[in-house]
């Protein structure tokens, strides 16, 4: 898995067309999304939460 800013880079290939599934719910580790290409490969991305974020520190 690649780590991305789940938001932007959904925005932007939804721009492009390709259809994305974004997990709606923030994880202790952060958030992911996933797609498919054409001949059905499941990609996925995500965004780490920085250590800190998750205790409000």
């Amino acid at each position: 898995m690649l780590n991305f800013r789940v938001d932007a880079m959904t925005e932007q290939l939804r721009t492009a067309g390709i259809e994305v599934t974004a997990d709606p719910q923030t994880y202790p580790n952060g958030r992911s999304a996933r797609l498919y290409d054409p001949k059905a490969t499941r990609s996925s991305f995500g965004s780490r939460t920085p250590p800190n974020s998750a205790s409000g520190q």
